[in-house]
């Protein structure tokens, strides 16, 4: 049919809607901000799955943190299958 557009979401833009949604809900920052930021997390949880990947961020007390940190074990650890 021409027009017509799917309404199907797939589970990667569920996974985006979600991220803008807790970022919003948390920050005040701009749209465009938490797209960017939206985008990282999901490229940086791609590459977790087959990586390691090091994490620096401040705490909300302030104190600056460094994690590593990978989803390569997520399987043996939690006994099933990682899914966003």
């Amino acid at each position: 049919m021409l027009g017509h557009q799917s309404n199907h979401v797939t589970k990667d833009e569920r996974a985006e809607n979600l991220w803008k949604k807790l970022i919003r809900q948390e920050t005040d920052l701009s749209d465009e901000t938490i797209a960017w930021m939206t985008r990282r997390i999901l490229l940086l949880t791609e590459y977790m799955q087959y990586g390691c990947a090091l994490i620096a961020y401040r705490k909300q007390n302030g104190e600056f943190y460094m994690a590593r940190t990978t989803l390569v074990y997520y399987e043996n650890s939690f006994h099933r299958e990682y899914d966003i």
